[in-house]
């Protein structure tokens, strides 16, 4: 598999994103793959794979878009939305996070790092500090 297959079922697992597709997730990623977004750090497509089954537990509906992609040699960039419920947050209304992944790709993706802003993931959605992240936001 080359590199630009190897982004297509990235982009198609995301897309139809479902983590119990465990064979198409093994063929995304590398056994030895480093992930890392704001929160996380994750080496090995096993953690990875069990940090997934963990947050699909505690989150309704998780959807993502994928918006725009950019491939050039052994690295691709990702845009995307993530639309989710959590049952603790914001009322259980979704909740829509745009982000981007930067991706280095040997036939599987080997490392990927997520960019998004943290305050828009949680903090505006926690009753009380949300309102207080606002409040904060429009003072500048």
């Amino acid at each position: 598999m080359n590199n630009k297959k190897a982004l297509e079922k990235f982009i198609c697992f995301y897309e139809e994103f479902n983590i119990n597709n465990k064979e198409l997730f093994e063929e995304v990623y590398a056994k030895d793959i480093v992930f890392k977004d704001p929160f996380h750090y994750f080496q090995g497509r096993e953690n990875l794979y069990q940090y997934f089954v963990r947050l699909m537990e505690k989150v309704k509906n998780c959807q993502f878009s994928i918006l725009e992609s950019i491939e050039k040699n052994d690295t691709a960039v990702v845009i995307w939305r993530m639309t989710f419920n959590h049952p603790a947050m914001n009322k259980n209304q979704p909740i829509e996070v745009y982000g981007a992944s930067h991706l280095k790709i040997d036939e599987q993706i080997y490392y990927h790092r997520d960019y998004f802003d943290s305050s828009e993931l949680i903090y505006r959605n926690i009753p009380f500090i949300g309102s207080f992240v606002r409040y904060i936001e429009g003072r500048f």
